[in-house]
């Protein structure tokens, strides 16, 4: 029997402290926003008022084209004169082999969905969807999608063992793999895109300004309802969203990566600006400014222009979610390099609620806000990152994450065996790296009692030897001491 857990009754919300949380006061109101860059999500239908969106589209001219880029692998549309053909290549090899095959040059595929089992297209104008198996290269299976409002159109779709369609007014669909209805709810605005993985779907809406988050589990929940993205985000451009493997949700826009931290509260969740783009940019391209004025200082950083570059992050991954993959995309050549990993503890990100302005409930101002922002350039030109704090959950992050959502995930009797096992690891992985950045702030608070509290609760013994080498190097050597004892009793029991 399943169990339903009220969130707001966990232990661990209770135990967040309020002045660690960002709320709309403490986030900048503005965004510089490249307008010229045309966005890879905006694919017109033969109705100028809508968009639809595909992960990770991506235009090069105008016989080639990515229908979508994500953390499977990349599907490669080339349109010859004579013929089209499809590209399919895997990340991860063992998922299953690159392919290829034609299709007809009056086929048209407005969405794309690369899932580690099939290819998924949908025809708009049809509202028809067509599968094709990845290891059954000739089996095809298609369906089309009723119950649509007259002049509605799909906008998003997404995958999870059932099928997610998103409409221009707001209607959310479930079908199973037969397009048969399962579950239809009503926004009463337009939904611009949709993601979901472990049963947690990610609904971005009213013209990029809101978001709801649902379970479908045995029993359809909403945990967000109609919450506004903060500014960095809706004033700027969506590229992709996600959900990582530890079940956090995550928004890339032009600018930067964005992190749902505590994403099972409504009331106690906050967005993080885990990685910025502009910076990681300036960082590997070894401190070189584009647009340099000469004879000013003071505009040496204000002059960063990468209007030609962006990162596409297509995962978030690591046991601790600091890990983003993507691709570095230059629109000049748009030809798709190598994926990339990007370590956040590499850059600068923006935790304002770290500033001990933002702690006494004081607002900053421009420059002190772009000071916890940039990087830094000394005497010698050379780069110099701004001292910063990793992001802090509170234990949250992925306790209530993995969570009550797991809890009947777990007794779903089409588990099997493996994904049990799996599923398990993902939450001890889980626990401990909330309990690891709960550990991080203790030690820098000097609250040895707390920290050594919490280093019990840590169930890998990995995890032990990561907190040893935190606690010294915040110099707290007593701490340090007693966890390896700790870890010599489990090593020799």
């Amino acid at each position: 029997m399943s169990q339903n857990i009220d969130v707001e009754d966990s232990l661990f919300i209770s135990d967040i402290e309020d002045d660690l949380i960002i709320n709309d006061d403490n986030k900048r109101s503005n965004s510089n926003t490249n307008s010229e860059v045309s966005s890879p999500k905006r694919l017109k239908t033969s109705s100028s008022s809508v968009s639809l969106f595909s992960k990770g589209y991506l235009t090069i001219n105008e016989d080639s084209k990515y229908l979508t880029i994500n953390e499977y692998g990349t599907v490669l549309l080339l349109n010859n004169s004579a013929s089209k053909s499809i590209h399919v290549n895997f990340l991860n090899t063992s998922v299953a082999n690159s392919y290829e095959f034609d299709i007809e040059n009056d086929d048209e595929i407005d969405i794309c969905v690369l899932t580690s089992s099939n290819l998924v297209f949908l025809n708009s104008k049809k509202n028809e969807l067509t599968i094709r198996s990845h290891y059954e290269y000739e089996k095809t299976t298609s369906f089309k999608i009723t119950g649509l409002n007259h002049g509605d159109f799909i906008t998003s779709l997404a995958y999870d063992s059932k099928y997610y369609v998103g409409t221009k007014q707001g209607i959310l669909m479930a079908l199973d793999e037969f397009g048969i209805l399962l579950h239809k709810r009503v926004f009463y605005s337009e939904i611009n895109i949709l993601d979901i993985k472990f049963n947690k779907l990610i609904v971005i809406h009213s013209n990029f300004k809101n978001y709801s988050i649902l379970i479908f589990s045995n029993n359809t929940k909403i945990i967000h309802h109609n919450c506004e993205l903060p500014d960095l985000i809706k004033n700027n451009e969506i590229r992709n969203i996600g959900i990582s493997d530890n079940n956090t949700p995550w928004i890339s826009t032009y600018d930067g990566f964005f992190s749902l931290i505590n994403s099972f509260s409504q009331n106690k969740s906050y967005w993080v600006n885990m990685l910025n783009y502009e910076n990681e940019i300036y960082r590997l391209n070894g401190g070189f400014i584009l647009n340099q004025q000469e004879n000013d200082d003071e505009t040496y950083l204000n002059n960063r222009i990468y209007e030609n570059y962006y990162i596409l992050p297509v995962n978030l991954i690591s046991d601790y979610d600091e890990l983003i993959l993507g691709y570095i995309i230059n629109q000049n050549a748009l030809k798709l390099s190598n994926i990339n990993t990007f370590d956040t503890s590499s850059t600068p990100i923006t935790l304002l609620e770290l500033h001990e302005g933002i702690k006494n409930n004081e607002s900053l101002d421009e420059k002190d806000y772009n000071n916890t922002l940039n990087c830094e350039i000394d005497s010698k030109s050379n780069l110099q990152l701004p001292n910063y704090y990793k992001q802090v959950d509170n234990m949250i992050q992925n306790t209530i994450q993995t969570e009550i959502v797991n809890a009947s995930v777990l007794e779903n009797s089409m588990l099997n065996e493996d994904d049990s096992i799996q599923l398990l690891k993902n939450l001890n992985n889980a626990w401990d790296s909330s309990i690891l950045r709960l550990f991080d702030v203790k030690c820098q608070q000097n609250d040895i009692k707390c920290c050594y509290n919490l280093v019990l609760s840590l169930k890998q013994l990995k995890c032990l030897d990561k907190a040893k080498e935190i606690s010294k190097m915040y110099g707290i050597y007593e701490l340090s001491d007693r966890i390896n004892d700790l870890i010599d009793s489990k090593t020799t029991s």
